[in-house]
């Protein structure tokens, strides 16, 4: 399989530049409430460390992969051919979702606090984010950092390592980023039943972006067209893998956000509204038991 088939150029976006800045404000404004909950409490208490790291991780693969397509000069994917201010403004806004979680997984990391397993946490989720560095994202680059035996500008040299990065991320790691996304849900949901007060995770910001990253969804989806024409006759299936595999991970993942911290803010919610009616109840017992 060659670079090309991979990556031909048979997808367009559009060039409605100004919703792309409306989508970028709203993107990285939606991550300020939680943001400055952190850095005003200066604990990290209610905020699951396992739950950011799964979203930075997705965020990274985002960026990092589009950095690629654009270094390597792939256009027809996620960038355009040739790269237009659309495909700026995305590698733009994917840099700033990527610092934005990051900033949230350093300060989740460097503030206290007195949820459980605090320690393991703390060993663990940096060391697999290192290793996720190491073994994904360092060798989309290693053709720009290791030269070929046949000295640079080796074509077949560069497309092979080109083409296998690239497979390995539509085959596997864009499907992980997705369950990940999904299953960040999971740690930060116990975290929330485990404990009566919500710490510093913002009721506010998830909000927002439950919101928000709908939006995005449905942004991404549209501004990336797919060729659906060329593929009648096809199993539905198989033409929908491939969808997912080009374009199609990425509003999958904000609507799997989306989804997740639609629910989180459900879930702060009948935790108050039980978490009041358990207090109150307890104020209103008798005094040793009568």
């Amino acid at each position: 399989m060659t670079v090309h088939t991979l990556t031909g150029s048979c997808f367009v976006i559009t060039d409605n530049y100004s919703a792309y800045r409306v989508l970028l404000v709203l993107n990285w404004g939606s991550f300020i409430p939680q943001v400055r909950r952190l850095r005003r409490k200066r604990d990290s208490s209610g905020v699951s460390l396992t739950y950011v790291l799964f979203n930075l991780i997705n965020a990274t693969e985002q960026f990092a992969f589009a950095t690629f397509l654009t270094v390597n000069d792939l256009g027809g994917l996620l960038i355009g051919d040739p790269h237009s201010r659309g495909d700026q403004i995305n590698l733009v806004q994917f840099a700033g979702v990527l610092f934005l979680w990051l900033l949230i997984f350093v300060s989740s990391v460097r503030f206290p606090s007195n949820d459980n397993l605090r320690g393991l946490k703390l060993a663990i989720c940096p060391t697999i984010y290192v290793l996720y560095l190491l073994f994904a994202i360092v060798p989309l680059f290693v053709q720009r950092a290791v030269p070929s035996p046949s000295g640079p500008g080796d074509a077949p040299y560069e497309g092979w390592i080109v083409s296998w990065a690239v497979i390995i991320h539509q085959s596997y790691l864009f499907p992980l980023t997705s369950v990940l996304c999904l299953a960040s849900l999971i740690p930060q949901m116990h975290l929330i039943h485990s404990r009566r007060r919500r710490g510093s995770l913002s009721f506010k910001g998830l909000g927002i972006q439950g919101t928000i990253f709908v939006i995005e969804a449905v942004g991404w989806a549209k501004r990336l067209a797919f060729p659906w024409d060329d593929f009648k006759g096809q199993p539905r299936l198989n033409v929908l893998i491939l969808w997912y595999q080009r374009v199609g991970w990425i509003p999958f993942n904000y609507l799997f956000l989306a989804l997740v911290q639609k629910a989180l803010f459900w879930m702060l919610i009948m935790h108050r509204l039980h978490g009041s009616g358990r207090s109150q109840a307890r104020e209103r017992r008798p005094l040793l038991g009568w």
